[in-house]
């Protein structure tokens, strides 16, 4: 096979085995960077965005086991006011525009924000639950410029 390919391009004329040997060339650099760089610089960035994440995950049970493992040793404070009231304050201190704020009574209200940094209300989250008041349930969602949209309620721990 080789021999016949080798006789082919000898019998070529002069200007034929120039043209053939920069298609061959060019022919060797697409497929150098289409079949094996570009495919390791994509790896390298999942690689590098899954460490990214992972560090995140890691430091937010980091925090959460320490929260644990000091148990209920911190006093319960007592809130002043409804938490409806008290969201929307802690809220609008972070920074936090609350599209929604529905109250169910004094101690249970449900919120919406529309745009938050995700460090940022995990932070904030935090501090609530440092405050008693404990987060019933949470839905997020991600939107198109890397901020979240929350759907979260609360209820006070006391």
């Amino acid at each position: 096979m080789i021999a016949r390919i080798k006789h082919w391009f000898v019998s070529l004329s002069r200007r034929e085995q120039i043209l053939v040997s920069i298609f061959a060339a060019l022919l060797a650099i697409v497929i150098g960077i289409y079949g094996i760089i570009l495919p390791f610089i994509s790896a390298y960035s999942s690689v590098r965005q899954d460490y990214s994440v992972a560090v995140e995950d890691s430091a937010r049970l980091s925090a959460k086991l320490d929260l644990l493992g000091r148990g209920n040793a911190r006093a319960q404070t007592r809130l002043d006011g409804s938490l409806h009231q008290i969201i929307a304050e802690s809220a609008a201190e972070k920074g936090f525009t609350v599209d929604s704020n529905n109250p169910m009574g004094n101690d249970s209200t449900t919120i919406t924000i529309s745009s938050a940094s995700a460090s940022a209300f995990f932070a904030w989250i935090n501090e609530l639950e440092q405050q008693g008041i404990r987060l019933e349930t949470l839905s997020i969602s991600p939107t198109a410029n890397g901020t979240i949209s929350v759907n979260a309620s609360f209820m006070s721990a006391s």
